[in-house]
């Protein structure tokens, strides 16, 4: 049987953003639990607080808590897993990043560098030659 805790370490090698990754996704669904209780309690408040002038009875006090907590739940933990998602296409692609476009010009800066001594080089030893 495959013990959840120890997949990011089996996979460390293979995938180096995946242990930060389930640390994200358990925050994100976490936090959008938090989420749907707390709409889920302040709505069932608001609504315990404005009975007098709602319009319908008490039997439904229920739903409308439920039906908001459930639309704020999945909205949180959606926003919130897709903000995991990129954070981990950006780890594993480092393209996908400002820094990866950074690293790109520091590359050709390099090379350039290197072409422009490489000329230099050869002419130092073409003149050492005759």
């Amino acid at each position: 049987m495959n013990n959840i805790g120890r997949v990011p370490e089996q996979y460390s090698e293979k995938h180096p953003g995946l242990k930060s990754y389930t640390k994200c996704q358990s925050r994100a669904f976490m936090i959008g639990t938090g989420a749907a209780f707390l709409s889920f309690t302040g709505v069932y408040i608001a609504q315990q607080l404005l009975r007098t002038s709602l319009p319908y009875g008490a039997k439904y006090y229920i739903l409308a808590p439920v039906l908001a907590s459930c639309g704020v739940g999945y909205t949180v933990s959606s926003r919130r897993t897709q903000a995991c998602q990129r954070a981990w296409m950006a780890a594993e692609h480092r393209r996908h990043t400002y820094l990866a476009r950074l690293d790109e010009e520091e590359d050709e800066r390099r090379r350039g560098a290197v072409a422009a001594t490489t000329p230099a080089e050869d002419r130092e030893e073409s003149s050492s030659q005759t």
